[in-house]
């Protein structure tokens, strides 16, 4: 990814898929709006390093083959979805999933703040992005449901 201004994973062989606390992610559906998204943020104050991207088939099949989580947290949602256990955090990983299987961009920014929660969320959302969440460090939260 060029010119976003935004750490790309680009070998998403290598790297490890971990749980995104105190970010907020969204989808974009073309590398336009990825582009107008992490104009805005780091315009708007966010550090480029704050700032994500992931994408593509490899990631895709590297996020649904994952928990995210370590140790018990990961054993117990593992268990859960072994026996058809209903669970959200499985059910938001894999629709992420799906959406870069289908050539969506991932977009994820650090915003452990409620003031950079909420400007973050508006963002992506103006920008085209769509099932923007923070992930906090218990709770997964629609950025649409911190709207002022």
């Amino acid at each position: 990814m060029d010119n976003t201004g935004a750490h790309a994973r680009e070998n998403a062989k290598d790297k490890e898929v971990r749980y995104p606390e105190n970010r907020v992610v969204g989808l974009l559906a073309t590398r336009e709006q990825l582009e107008s998204a992490v104009d805005a943020l780091t315009s708007g104050g966010f550090l480029a390093s704050e700032i994500e991207v992931i994408h593509g088939a490899a990631a895709s099949e590297k996020l649904r083959q994952n928990t995210g989580r370590s140790g018990l947290a990961d054993l117990a949602m593992r268990f859960a979805e072994s026996i058809g256990m209903p669970n959200d955090e499985t059910a938001i990983k894999n629709l992420y999933a799906d959406g870069l299987g289908s050539g969506q961009l991932l977009l994820a920014v650090l915003a452990p703040t409620e003031e950079r929660r909420r400007v973050a969320g508006r963002i992506l959302e103006e920008h085209g992005g769509t099932e923007v969440r923070f992930f906090g460090q218990y709770t997964i939260e629609s950025a649409s449901s911190r709207a002022d």
